[in-house]
Order: C-alpha cells, then sequence, then structure tokens
C-alpha cells in the first residue's frame, strides 16, 4: 500500500467526564496500512473492552490482507501477479473498494485511477523501494502503457482480469478511509453510537460529545514541518467524514522543483495544477478519501464544477498561487453538520 502521509487534523476533545454508571470513555489505536490508527467511543457496559480490541484489530488485519500491495498473497498482489487473460474471484473488501473505485473514476473524469502503480513504483513511491531519480520519456511511456481503468476487466460471473500483462492496483487513495467506515461498522454493529475513528488523518464521526456538543477538528496548514497546532481551518460536526488530501507530505525535490506522491494517470508524472491540499466531507470516509486524492489531479476548475454537481460531497481546497501566496475555495456545505 502506498505510503501516504496525509494532511494531520487536530482532534479537540472536551474534558467532560463520561458517565460509568451507564457507559465509558475507551480508547483503542495501533497501526496499520503504513500509518496509525485510533478510536475514541462511549462503549455500553455490555460490551468487553478486550472484546472490542479484538474486534477492531481483526477487522483491519483483514482489510489489509485483502488491499495491501505490501502483503504477497493479498487480493490485490494476487491481482497484480495475474497474467492477460487470467481470471480471479476477488475477496468481499476488494470488490467492495472497487466498485467504489469505478464510480469516482467516472466521476472524476479518470482523476482518481487504481492502476496507478506502474508510475508510483516509477517514482520511488511504492513497495519496489524509494527514489529521488527523475524517470525519463521512454520509461514514462512504458509505464503509462499500464495504466487505465478501462485495463482492468470486469466479468459477469464477478470475476476480474486484466487486459494486458503488467496491469496493477495500488488502492492507497481510497484504502484507509474504507478501513475507516469498516471500524466505525464493527462499532455500530457493537450498539456503540457517540464515537471518533481515525486512520492516518481520514476520520469519521457519529453522535456528538457526551455534553451534546459537536466533535471540533482541524486541518492542518499544508506547509512542510506545520505542527498538528498549527491550523488553517476548524469544523464541528456530530456525522460525517472527513478526509484530506496534499502534496507536501510525501514528496522529494530535485533541480527545486517537488515531486509529490500524488500522479497524474494521463501524464505519468506528478500532479501539476498547483493545489496543495484537498479536504472532502462525504458520509463515507471511502469516498471521501477517494475524491481528495482525485481533487488535486483534477484541478481548481474542474474540482469545483464537480463538487458543485454532486449531492453529498463537499470540498476546501487550497491552492498555492505564482506569487507563493495561496488562495482557497470552499464549497457552500463544508462547514455545515452533513445528513
Amino acid at each position: 500500500m502506498k505510503i501516504v502521509f496525509k494532511v494531520l487534523f487536530f482532534l479537540f476533545i472536551s474534558g467532560v467526564l463520561w458517565g460509568c454508571d451507564r457507559a465509558r470513555m475507551e480508547t483503542f489505536s495501533g497501526n496499520t496500512m503504513g500509518t496509525t490508527w485510533q478510536v475514541k467511543c462511549l462503549l455500553p457496559p455490555s460490551v468487553d473492552r478486550e472484546a472490542m480490541a479484538g474486534l477492531l484489530n481483526a477487522r483491519l488485519g483483514e482489510v489489509n490482507r485483502s488491499l495491501s500491495i505490501y502483503i504477497p498473497d493479498s487480493g490485490v498482489s494476487r491481482f497484480n501477479a495475474l497474467k492477460a487473460g487470467e481470471k480471479m474471484q476477488p475477496d468481499f473488501y476488494l470488490k467492495r473498494v472497487l466498485e467504489a473505485a469505478r464510480r469516482v473514476h467516472d466521476l472524476t473524469e479518470g482523476a482518481l485511477d487504481p492502476t496507478v502503480l506502474p508510475l508510483v513504483n516509477l517514482w520511488g513511491f511504492g513497495p519496489e523501494g524509494y527514489s529521488e531519480k527523475i524517470p525519463g520519456e521512454e520509461e514514462l511511456a512504458r509505464a503509462r502503457s499500464l495504466v487505465g481503468f478501462d485495463r482492468v476487466i470486469f466479468y459477469g460471473d464477478g470475476r476480474i482480469g486484466k487486459e494486458k500483462d503488467g496491469v496493477s492496483l495500488d488502492l492507497g487513495a481510497i484504502a484507509k478511509g474504507y478501513g475507516v467506515d469498516l471500524l466505525a461498522e464493527v462499532l455500530e454493529g457493537a450498539g456503540v453510537k457517540q464515537y471518533l475513528v481515525e486512520i492516518g488523518g481520514e476520520v469519521r464521526v457519529a453522535g456528538c460529545r457526551p455534553d451534546g456538543s459537536p466533535w471540533t477538528l482541524g486541518i492542518t496548514r499544508p506547509v512542510p514541518g506545520a505542527t498538528p497546532a498549527d491550523l488553517v481551518l476548524r469544523l464541528e460536526t456530530c456525522k460525517g467524514c472527513l478526509a484530506t488530501s496534499g502534496d507536501y507530505r510525501n514528496f522529494f525535490e530535485s533541480g527545486g522543483r517537488r515531486f509529490s506522491h500524488i500522479l497524474d494517470p494521463v501524464s505519468g508524472r506528478p500532479a501539476d495544477t498547483k493545489i496543495i491540499s484537498a479536504s472532502v466531507r462525504h458520509e463515507s470516509c471511502m469516498v471521501a478519501d477517494a475524491f481528495a486524492t482525485a481533487i488535486p489531479v483534477m484541478g481548481m476548475e474542474k474540482a469545483q464544477k464537480m463538487v458543485l454537481g454532486l449531492d453529498g460531497v463537499e470540498a476546501f481546497i487550497i491552492k498555492e498561487m505564482e506569487d507563493g501566496l495561496a488562495e482557497s475555495w470552499m464549497s457552500p456545505g463544508f462547514m455545515e453538520n452533513l445528513p
């Protein structure tokens, strides 16, 4: 799974005492998908803490074994090893993510493309190892010839395949958000109604805090070296998801230029739209994660038009200007609570 350090969120949790007679506040955390995760929730007294920890970790293990390009026998790795003409039955997680990726791929006119792994490896952001080498034109052409979601074949019986050897998936642009949604499903299945779930900066909340106030989330200023307390925006919500993608957390510099991990599947090069941060709200963290990755590839004007034309999608976008300053755009409902 590609290593992407997303824009951090500073989570302000009030010091209100959580009632111990009915429920208690519990915190769970760990490592997953090359980053960290945490859950804060009001756990019902009937739910054992250790049992819940086991359920959360088990679900993360399952999705990792399906979607990680760093696990040789994961579902994604098995697809990547297929030859043209071969078929495989995707597991539940891979199937669900591919379905969501297809929808967002179409809505973003291909800006989200999970077949970018050949480019990710070429630019040194993938499992083949870190590199600061600028690829040559021939290398780019070879990698680009393997990129395109239309090269993934979806058969009527549910199996998948590829039309060309070397076509490979990297679902890192959507996997963390999906992991957040899965942990939320675990919590809700156990009767938890008030929670905060976060994986690598992608966040989902439900239910207000015990005092009735909303959760307060903050988006860190998109500049190298910024601390979690250096915020560009705060927002409050009792329900919904927030995902952010930025070009300044995972990059290398060469010849005075910054080369980001966010790659344009058409040009084969790092996106060059000057968008340095894109935050998206949606009821699904998986969908928010996918759109947040696509927006820096689309550019400001296309992204604005897309967001304004979609129900349930809100965005806050920051673009770097020629003078070194930044301009931002926020869709009308971004600061409102999503239904």
